[in-house]
């Protein structure tokens, strides 16, 4: 896979800029040092015939869905689905930071939200697969590593648990702007969630939306949620996000290692 660059204006481009540069100048540097790519972008990719006409690479890739967690694995993230079919027959996924492609990203949130919507379950049912299958993957696969597979667990286990992380420090941070106590900041923070989990019972996108925004609009005082988070870390130095212990410290370390980065570029 080569490194993506979005197309598009408005704040919601700028934010995929950003996250697009850490995920691919970093994150899938990282990967391509330490073991193997997890997910090639659909939108730029370039895979070996003979690797995709592997029975059990195209075969499984054209089955249809029979199952909930097939229509999550199979139909919502084809790029990391077929990525993940490669990895367990032996095959490596590289990154190329010589090679530049652009895409049209999300300009609104509506958008930008139905494609998180699809791409955040189906990141996290591939991996799980490639973990619940890690011995024969490891044993046929010699790029992937148990180490690796050790740490694609925990940044697994962070991703879990750092909704709960954040609803915590909302908690702190409602704590240090207004001076409240901590289960009544507690309350005051879960019934956001709660009227959000609600209406996105019948799974409906605009259902979604429409929670997002009233959640928006029952949280007052955003400033000074901003300056009470600031105030909680300066009081309290609280436990570090998984990206800041794990993550980011290997992606600063190993991603520059890629041979193709900082002026090494093929011309």
């Amino acid at each position: 896979c080569g490194r993506i660059h979005p197309v598009g204006s408005g704040l919601m481009v700028w934010y995929q800029m950003f996250e697009y540069a850490i995920g691919h100048w970093l994150q899938k540097a990282t990967e391509h040092m330490i073991g193997c790519v997890l997910c090639s972008p659909g939108c730029f990719s370039l895979f070996r015939g003979k690797a995709l006409m592997d029975d059990n690479v195209m075969a499984r890739y054209t089955l249809k869905s029979s199952q909930a967690r097939h229509y999550v694995q199979y139909d919502q993230g084809e790029d990391r689905w077929l990525c993940t079919l490669l990895l367990q027959r032996g095959y490596r996924v590289e990154y190329s930071a010589a090679s530049d492609a652009y895409t049209h990203a999300p300009e609104g949130f509506s958008e930008f939200y139905n494609q998180r919507r699809r791409w955040v379950p189906s990141t996290m049912a591939n991996i799980m697969d490639l973990l619940q299958a890690y011995k024969k993957t490891i044993e046929v696969n010699d790029n992937i590593s148990l180490p690796y597979i050790s740490y694609q667990t925990m940044l697994m286990a962070g991703t879990i648990l750092g909704p709960a992380t954040i609803f915590l420090m909302l908690v702190g941070a409602f704590v240090a702007a207004f001076r409240i106590a901590n289960w009544l900041s507690f309350q005051y923070n879960i019934i956001p969630i709660f009227l959000f989990m609600v209406p996105v019972s019948p799974s409906s996108l605009a259902s979604d939306l429409d929670s997002l925004r009233l959640d928006s609009g029952v949280r007052p005082g955003d400033d000074r949620v901003l300056v009470g988070m600031i105030l909680h870390f300066a009081e309290e130095a609280g436990t570090p996000d998984r990206n800041l212990l794990l993550d980011e410290p290997l992606s600063l370390l190993y991603g520059p290692m890629h041979p193709k980065k900082f002026g090494l570029r093929a011309g």
